[in-house]
């Protein structure tokens, strides 16, 4: 599965998977609806593998301190530079999905 990231603001992102690595994706993606997080692993087509985590919050507070996505390093702006922004591996829901994929994958 390679998942592509958003360069800029407003880009798409985009995800090109076959059949197993979707119906992984998406029982990770039912775990998190219903426990707060869920996990996956894939592969990369150069076989690099990696996992997925997903982390569940309805809380709209953490959005305004959520680290943006953006990959882009030409230097407009769209790159995180807020030293007080929230990144993913920091939410408890994220740790636990980790720690549940290690066990299962190390």
């Amino acid at each position: 599965m390679h998942i592509y990231a958003q360069n800029h603001w407003h880009d798409e992102v985009h995800i090109v998977a076959d059949t197993s690595s979707l119906v992984a994706l998406r029982a990770a993606i039912d775990d998190a609806i219903a426990t707060g997080s869920g996990q996956s692993f894939a592969f990369v087509g150069d076989g690099e593998g990696y996992a997925v985590l997903i982390a569940k919050r309805d809380d709209a507070e953490l959005y305004d301190n959520l680290a943006v996505p953006y990959t882009d390093a030409t230097g407009c702006g769209a790159k995180e530079n807020d030293e007080a922004a929230t990144w993913p591996f920091q939410l408890a829901e994220t740790r636990a999905a980790w720690e549940k994929h290690r066990k299962v994958h190390v």
